[in-house]
């Protein structure tokens, strides 16, 4: 069922009626990078069943954006981006918030959200409020509207606890105010440099040295290293999906296995975290090198994207700023393999900024007069 979904995603991607937006190198490194995924599963030895479901979300996510946004015109694009983003910050509070309070449930610090929980809000929350934001500039007569969905975003990202999406959101704002033209920096920047050694100074406090080394993801990171240089086949091609880390396996509970601690799994080469906690991590590991390479070719584009956008000074710069932080978090999440939302909203902003790539309609008009001129003559 999932193979039948995924070739129809595809077809309907390729077959959608929007113009544009996907340029030729990034279907060839994309499809790479997919084929390599799938072609990984062969290495995937017991653990096949829950790295197939991994593989086919990781793809679900980046095919339906793409169907989603070749099936939208051009011209309709960033609009529909920006209400999708706010639509995420919406939904998410509802499920964080409302939905626990009619099932009679606590409201814990760090729930569950549907965009993802924890660290997976350094990516999904970022960018819904880099979309509230922009909204705001869309829509000037609905500015208060979008003022309060940021404020929803904001108010989830702080609820998150994650350090990820605490310094990003604060990197997001400081740009966005920088853009800002009326912003009086000679009172403005002092504020916010003070706003950010607040948080910082309390982040300190509260997490000591473990803020900036977290010796548990270090030790999970050097055991994965250990692992994965063992041999020549397992540099280049990995140790395969969910040997080091079987993340999924874990949180779907599977029977007969359990957590040896509130984190911790005891696997063939020693006890390590659930899950990578780092996309290029997981990606070297189980993957070798061929798959981070693989990756880093598609996010090497992905720059290219966001790069061009804020040259242009587009609609979505600070979508493209939001994209470009997603890119270090990686670091600290697994979210293009492990979050299907938060990889579903990540991919549909990359091809919405890629405007940059297409040719602009009065570029078009232009030839196109020019070329009915030419015939004339």
């Amino acid at each position: 069922m999932l193979l039948v979904l995924t070739g129809a995603l595809w077809w309907l991607a390729a077959a959608g009626h929007g113009r544009g937006g996907v340029v030729r190198a990034e279907v060839w490194a994309g499809g790479a990078l997919l084929a390599w995924l799938w072609l990984s599963l062969l290495r995937s030895g017991e653990r096949w069943d829950t790295a197939l479901a991994a593989t086919a979300l990781a793809t679900l996510a980046l095919l339906t954006a793409w169907a989603w946004a070749r099936a939208i015109e051009p011209e309709e694009r960033q609009q529909g981006l920006v209400l999708v983003l706010g639509a995420a910050a919406l939904g998410t509070a509802l499920a964080a918030w409302v939905v626990p309070l009619v099932l009679h449930q606590s409201v814990g610090w760090r729930p569950g959200l549907p965009i993802g929980g924890a660290s997976n809000n350094a990516v999904g929350l970022t960018l819904v409020l880099a979309g509230a934001l922009t909204g705001r500039r869309l829509w000037p007569e609905q500015r208060w509207l979008w003022l309060g969905v940021a404020l929803v975003a904001a108010l989830l990202i702080v609820q998150s606890l994650s350090r990820a999406a605490w310094v990003l959101a604060l990197v997001l704002v400081v740009a966005a105010i920088v853009r800002h033209r009326h912003w009086n920096l000679r009172w403005g920047g002092p504020a916010v440099l003070l706003v950010v050694a607040v948080v910082l100074g309390e982040l300190t406090r509260r997490r000591g040295l473990s803020l900036l080394v977290d010796e548990s993801r270090w030790h999970n990171a050097t055991v994965g290293v250990e692992a994965w240089s063992g041999s020549v086949g397992t540099v280049l091609f990995g140790l395969g999906p969910m040997r080091m880390w079987p993340w999924m396996e874990l949180e779907r509970g599977r029977p007969g296995e359990q957590f040896d601690g509130p984190l911790q799994y005891d696997g063939p080469w020693g006890a390590v975290l659930y899950h990578a906690h780092s996309t290029y991590l997981e990606l070297l590991v189980e993957y070798g090198i061929v798959g981070l390479a693989l990756l880093v070719v598609v996010l090497a584009l992905v720059v290219r994207r966001c790069v061009l956008e804020i040259r242009r000074g587009g609609q979505l710069v600070l979508v493209a700023v939001a994209v470009l932080l997603a890119l270090p978090a990686m670091l600290v999440e697994t979210y293009l393999l492990r979050g299907f939302p938060s990889a579903w909203l990540f991919w549909c902003a990359v091809l919405v900024v890629g405007a940059g790539f297409e040719a602009p309609s009065s570029h078009l008009n232009q030839r196109g007069a020019a070329s009915s001129h030419l015939d004339q003559r």
